[in-house]
């Protein structure tokens, strides 16, 4: 005859209630320390991968200007890279435009996907290039392809594209990822000049966590200078969004030139947003021609799709 007083199975029931316990303070622990540092590599792969697919987005503009100058039929100048539209592919997140949570067993088990945004904005920044006593060569707006991070772990990232030039945008500042089309050389003991103004034409905004795809076409425009120009001086000036991108830009000139050991031939000033480098080679006072100005010219439309993504 059992008593429902008797103990018998007190020991189970304990037993059963820690092991069940245990369980849970090690999901906890994992969810609170495993899934934050799965997340956090994930999202730093991510935004290297940005960082290489715009180094591929500058390289494959660049293909396009390069392969247009310098081809003469007979007496006329050609640009057979006119008309040929170039794409490239990004992942505006970590889920990489899949959504695998359904298949899961424990979705919440898995870091949540982070996002992204990407814009084209042909009016942020300009260039205007000048020679001898202000005679003006080129007066241009720049453009910017950007990408803009929404991580859930890691820090907040931007990456731009700009006159050739890769940037990283973060909350200490901007950092120069690949230098923009601009150099000061030393020829024979004269200055050289050598600038390519990309513009980028576009005014698009795209936010999700799928694949995008961003397309480039060179457009057809004259040549801002037919040749090479002797000057006296050349005077390059950037008008910035913000005083952090003049403080990049000087870091600009300042790397070109102190790569090729030309710091004493040009002067830079810095107000507000505005960045100038005052080129006057090799003779201060700038009585003789001692600088050389090669231009060349590339206006891209760009253009951004969304790209349809698979769903398991």
């Amino acid at each position: 005859m059992y008593h429902i007083d008797r103990e018998d199975g007190l020991s189970e029931v304990v037993g059963f209630i820690l092991i069940l316990g245990l369980i849970v303070v090690a999901m906890s622990v994992y969810l609170i320390y495993e899934i934050p540092s799965q997340g956090r590599e994930n999202e730093i792969k991510h935004m290297n991968d940005i960082k290489n697919r715009f180094v591929d987005f500058k390289i494959s503009l660049d293909s396009l200007w390069i392969n247009s100058v310098g081809s003469y039929t007979g007496s006329s100048l050609k640009y057979p890279t006119y008309g040929v539209t170039l794409a490239n592919s990004f992942d505006l997140g970590t889920s990489g435009g899949f959504y695998t949570g359904g298949s899961d067993i424990m979705p919440f088990f898995t870091p949540i996907p982070s996002s992204g945004t990407m814009s084209v904005d042909k009016n942020h920044g300009s260039i205007r290039v000048t020679m001898n006593e202000g005679e003006e060569v080129l007066n241009t707006t720049l453009g910017i392809l950007k990408y803009s991070s929404q991580n859930n772990y890691w820090v907040e990232q931007d990456y731009y594209y700009q006159m050739g030039g890769v940037f990283l945008l973060q909350d200490s500042g901007i950092t120069i990822r690949v230098d923009p089309l601009v150099s000061i050389y030393n020829v024979g003991g004269k200055a050289a000049v050598q600038i390519t103004p990309v513009s980028v034409s576009g005014e698009q905004f795209l936010g999700g966590s799928g694949p995008l795809r961003v397309e480039a076409r060179l457009k057809q425009a004259p040549q801002y200078l037919s040749g090479k120009r002797q000057a006296k001086k050349v005077t390059i000036t950037v008008y910035c969004e913000n005083a952090d991108e003049a403080d990049c830009w000087e870091r600009v000139f300042k790397n070109t030139l102190a790569r090729e050991g030309t710091s004493n031939w040009c002067e830079l000033r810095v107000a507000g947003n505005i960045v100038s480098a005052n080129v006057h080679g090799p003779d201060v006072s700038g009585a003789s021609n001692d600088v050389e100005l090669d231009v060349y010219r590339a206006d891209y439309n760009v253009w951004l799709q969304n790209v349809a993504s698979a769903i398991e």
